[in-house]
């Protein structure tokens, strides 16, 4: 059985929408890192005989990310790599390494954990409220394979009746293949299915080519803005499009 969408989540389209199932992005979307990246960075480090700030390990790691161009697929000795390549670029940019393997297994198998990332409070009980409506529930994400055991750690992977993860679908959001790859796990066509996440490119934008339904999450106010892009501030805010 679907939902009868009311308010209309393309720009003109004014037709009810039946959606018969959600997809969600996962990092800053469902949860977040705890207390920071740059803090688990910096506390991690100091057991390693290393020490910088928390703020500029944050800012460091963002560098490093940004730097390195797309996503390790299909391969977990090249994705381990691609991260250490990260680790390592962020940490050299603040001090000397030090005991650096053993820094960065520590730093890697920790952020498969609960303990690293908290569950925006919002997000299970729409979780709940949208399974008692019927409707499928997915993850679409940008991540590596540590994303199943994290789900599954936070006790969060039981919602979904599907998880997409590039790194194992073999396809990265914005590509339409990782949305089809989710679609075709559910049994769903793009227009029954909505998609929600926090980056306009790859998840609004993404979703949108894919012929998939699209809100973009803003919980920072700081995006866009309302008007030609259907924002919502919170996940709760699902519920509005499915009643």
């Amino acid at each position: 059985m679907g939902i009868v969408v009311l308010s209309p989540l393309r720009e003109g389209e004014l037709d009810q929408v039946v959606l018969k199932a959600v997809f969600f992005d996962a990092g800053n979307t469902l949860i977040y890192p705890y207390p920071s990246v740059g803090e688990i960075y910096s506390r991690i480090a100091s057991r390693h005989g290393m020490s910088f700030d928390k703020d500029e390990a944050r800012a460091a790691f963002k560098r490093a990310f940004l730097s390195r161009r797309g996503w390790p697929l299909d391969d977990h000795k090249i994705e381990i790599d691609w991260w250490k390549g990260i680790v390592w670029d962020a940490v050299t940019s603040l001090c000397r390494p030090k005991n650096f393997d053993a820094y960065f297994e520590e730093l890697f198998d920790f952020f498969t954990t609960a303990e690293a990332w908290k569950i925006y409070p919002e997000v299970i009980p729409t979780l709940e409220r949208l399974k008692t409506k019927g409707l499928e529930l997915g993850v679409i994400s940008n991540w590596d394979s540590r994303l199943l055991p994290l789900l599954n750690n936070l006790k969060l992977a039981h919602f979904f009746s599907v998880i997409a993860v590039s790194a194992l679908v073999g396809s990265v959001k914005p590509d339409r293949g990782i949305f089809r790859y989710a679609l075709g796990k559910v049994g769903v066509e793009p227009e029954e299915s909505l998609h929600v996440g926090d980056n306009l490119d790859l998840d609004f934008k993404g979703a949108r080519a894919g012929g998939l339904h699209a809100l973009l999450l803003d919980r920072n106010h700081d995006g866009p803005g309302k008007g030609e892009i259907p924002t919502i501030a919170s996940i709760d805010e699902v519920l509005a499009y499915t009643e």
